[in-house]
């Protein structure tokens, strides 16, 4: 493989696992904030 071949191989390994870890931190900032509007409701 040359060179450019692997380092795109890197670079979508890369983004796809940034993209996991920023989906799990988005979904923890999604259902805190439901948390909060809602609170009052189910506490």
């Amino acid at each position: 493989m040359s060179k450019q071949q692997v380092t795109s191989l890197y670079m979508r390994v890369f983004h796809r696992y940034l993209g996991f870890f920023l989906v799990g931190i988005m979904a923890v900032y999604a259902i805190s904030g439901v948390v909060l509007i809602f609170e009052k409701l189910t506490f």
